[in-house]
């Protein structure tokens, strides 16, 4: 389906954020102990400091998310972590996000990152300003029930 001559990339991205999120809940919790001092340098779209993701799971996500930056221009990275300590996830996943610059509220490129605390058993997906017009529309489309 194309508006005004571009494509919609809406129900790719919508996919991709279901699958993502569908992907990344059956995995278990490892013990492996993380850094809280320093942040970890990014590798590729999805970046699992926690452990919890098979090598086969994260092959497929990384080709998944690579085609959507191909298709729709949108960068969309994905961080577990074991914890974040005594901090809130926003703010890990703010600072994630300002380091890496994916996701970053003034970032120019369309980007999101998704970061997953394992212990906390929580997430928080930070967007760049050029990306928040593509998720308003498509909140509506995604529903996760728990």
């Amino acid at each position: 389906m194309k508006i005004s001559g571009k494509r919609n990339t809406l129900p790719l991205l919508a996919i991709a954020l279901a699958l993502t999120f569908i992907g990344l809940s059956q995995f278990s919790v490892s013990s492996r102990a993380q850094d809280q001092t320093q942040l970890p340098a990014r590798s590729g779209y999805v970046n699992d400091f926690a452990g919890v993701v098979d090598e086969s799971t994260k092959q497929r996500l990384e080709v998944m998310l690579g085609n959507l930056k191909q298709r729709s221009g949108i960068e969309f990275g994905v961080a577990t972590i074991q914890t974040t300590g005594a901090r809130d996830i926003f703010d890990v996943s703010r600072d994630l996000a300002n380091e890496w610059k994916l996701g970053a509220r003034n970032s120019k490129k369309k980007s999101l990152l998704l970061v997953i605390a394992v212990n906390e058993r929580t997430a928080f997906t930070q967007f760049s300003r050029s990306a928040r017009s593509c998720a308003a529309r498509l909140l509506p489309v995604i529903s996760v029930r728990g």
